[in-house]
Protein backbone atom coordinates (compact mmCIF):
# COMPACT_ATOMS: atom_id res chain seq x y z
CA UNK A 1 0.00 0.00 0.00
CA UNK A 2 1.22 3.51 -0.86
CA UNK A 3 0.24 6.89 0.46
CA UNK A 4 0.53 10.19 -1.40
CA UNK A 5 0.45 13.37 0.70
CA UNK A 6 0.07 16.65 -1.19
CA UNK A 7 -1.34 20.10 -0.57
CA UNK A 8 -1.65 21.08 -4.24
CA UNK A 9 -2.20 19.16 -7.47
CA UNK A 10 -1.15 20.98 -10.64
CA UNK A 11 -1.62 19.84 -14.22
CA UNK A 12 1.48 19.81 -16.44
CA UNK A 13 0.00 21.83 -19.33
CA UNK A 14 -2.78 23.74 -17.54
CA UNK A 15 -2.41 24.41 -13.82
CA UNK A 16 -6.05 23.74 -12.84
CA UNK A 17 -6.73 20.93 -15.28
CA UNK A 18 -5.89 17.34 -14.35
CA UNK A 19 -6.99 14.43 -16.53
CA UNK A 20 -7.90 11.17 -14.78
CA UNK A 21 -8.08 7.85 -16.64
CA UNK A 22 -11.48 6.23 -16.15
CA UNK A 23 -12.59 2.68 -15.66
CA UNK A 24 -11.29 0.28 -18.31
CA UNK A 25 -8.41 2.65 -19.14
CA UNK A 26 -10.14 3.70 -22.37
CA UNK A 27 -11.59 7.10 -21.39
CA UNK A 28 -10.47 10.13 -19.44
CA UNK A 29 -12.24 12.77 -17.40
CA UNK A 30 -11.14 16.20 -16.26
CA UNK A 31 -10.94 16.22 -12.46
CA UNK A 32 -11.77 19.94 -12.25
CA UNK A 33 -14.94 19.54 -14.35
CA UNK A 34 -16.17 16.59 -12.28
CA UNK A 35 -16.10 18.28 -8.89
CA UNK A 36 -19.22 19.73 -7.26
CA UNK A 37 -18.77 23.50 -7.17
CA UNK A 38 -21.38 24.08 -4.43
CA UNK A 39 -23.81 22.14 -2.24
CA UNK A 40 -26.12 22.83 0.64
CA UNK A 41 -28.38 21.19 3.15
CA UNK A 42 -31.12 23.78 3.59
CA UNK A 43 -33.61 24.28 6.37
CA UNK A 44 -37.29 25.24 6.25
CA UNK A 45 -36.38 28.93 6.65
CA UNK A 46 -33.65 29.30 3.97
CA UNK A 47 -30.93 28.66 6.51
CA UNK A 48 -28.27 26.02 5.99
CA UNK A 49 -27.35 23.15 8.26
CA UNK A 50 -24.19 22.60 6.24
CA UNK A 51 -22.88 23.87 2.91
CA UNK A 52 -19.94 24.44 0.57
CA UNK A 53 -19.54 27.64 -1.49
CA UNK A 54 -22.96 28.86 -0.30
CA UNK A 55 -23.51 32.05 1.68
CA UNK A 56 -26.72 33.49 3.03
CA UNK A 57 -30.23 32.32 2.14
CA UNK A 58 -33.44 34.25 1.51
CA UNK A 59 -36.94 32.97 2.24
CA UNK A 60 -39.27 34.38 -0.44
CA UNK A 61 -42.36 32.66 0.96
CA UNK A 62 -43.59 29.13 1.51
CA UNK A 63 -41.27 26.68 -0.26
CA UNK A 64 -39.45 29.42 -2.22
CA UNK A 65 -35.78 29.91 -1.28
CA UNK A 66 -32.64 31.35 -2.81
CA UNK A 67 -29.02 31.12 -1.65
CA UNK A 68 -26.04 33.19 -2.72
CA UNK A 69 -22.84 31.55 -3.91
CA UNK A 70 -19.69 32.49 -1.99
CA UNK A 71 -17.82 32.27 -5.32
CA UNK A 72 -20.05 32.85 -8.35
CA UNK A 73 -20.41 30.59 -11.35
CA UNK A 74 -19.25 31.83 -14.76
CA UNK A 75 -22.91 31.99 -15.96
CA UNK A 76 -26.31 30.47 -15.14
CA UNK A 77 -25.75 27.37 -17.30
CA UNK A 78 -24.78 25.20 -14.33
CA UNK A 79 -26.44 21.94 -13.38
CA UNK A 80 -28.56 22.02 -10.23
CA UNK A 81 -29.83 18.81 -8.70
CA UNK A 82 -31.46 18.18 -5.38
CA UNK A 83 -34.05 16.52 -3.25
CA UNK A 84 -36.60 17.49 -0.63
CA UNK A 85 -37.09 15.71 2.66
CA UNK A 86 -40.24 13.59 2.58
CA UNK A 87 -42.11 10.99 4.58
CA UNK A 88 -44.79 10.44 1.96
CA UNK A 89 -42.76 10.47 -1.33
CA UNK A 90 -44.81 13.36 -2.75
CA UNK A 91 -42.42 16.28 -2.25
CA UNK A 92 -40.64 17.90 -5.18
CA UNK A 93 -37.71 20.28 -5.51
CA UNK A 94 -37.40 22.34 -8.69
CA UNK A 95 -35.21 25.20 -9.86
CA UNK A 96 -36.88 28.61 -9.71
CA UNK A 97 -35.86 30.01 -13.12
CA UNK A 98 -37.04 33.52 -12.19
CA UNK A 99 -34.51 33.76 -9.32
CA UNK A 100 -31.42 31.71 -10.25
CA UNK A 101 -28.33 33.37 -11.72
CA UNK A 102 -24.55 33.00 -11.87
CA UNK A 103 -24.48 34.14 -8.23
CA UNK A 104 -27.66 32.53 -6.86
CA UNK A 105 -29.13 29.05 -6.34
CA UNK A 106 -32.95 29.17 -6.36
CA UNK A 107 -35.32 26.35 -5.38
CA UNK A 108 -39.03 25.79 -5.00
CA UNK A 109 -40.44 22.99 -2.86
CA UNK A 110 -43.87 21.43 -3.08
CA UNK A 111 -45.86 18.59 -1.55
CA UNK A 112 -48.56 17.07 -3.77
CA UNK A 113 -48.52 20.23 -5.90
CA UNK A 114 -48.77 22.79 -3.07
CA UNK A 115 -45.87 24.99 -1.93
CA UNK A 116 -44.27 23.47 1.15
CA UNK A 117 -41.50 24.36 3.61
CA UNK A 118 -39.21 21.37 4.11
CA UNK A 119 -35.51 20.63 4.46
CA UNK A 120 -33.69 20.07 1.19
CA UNK A 121 -30.32 19.27 -0.39
CA UNK A 122 -28.90 20.84 -3.57
CA UNK A 123 -25.67 20.15 -5.51
CA UNK A 124 -24.20 22.37 -8.25
CA UNK A 125 -21.90 21.29 -11.08
CA UNK A 126 -20.54 23.78 -13.61
CA UNK A 127 -17.76 26.35 -14.11
CA UNK A 128 -16.72 28.80 -11.43
CA UNK A 129 -16.10 32.38 -12.55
Amino acid sequence: MSTILVNTLTGTSTAGSIVVTGEGNSTTTNLQQGLAKAWLYGTTTAGTTDSFNVGSGTDHGTGDYSYSFTNAMVNNDYSQSGMASSTDQRRNLTQNTARYSASTIAVELSDAGSADDTSHCVTIHGDLA
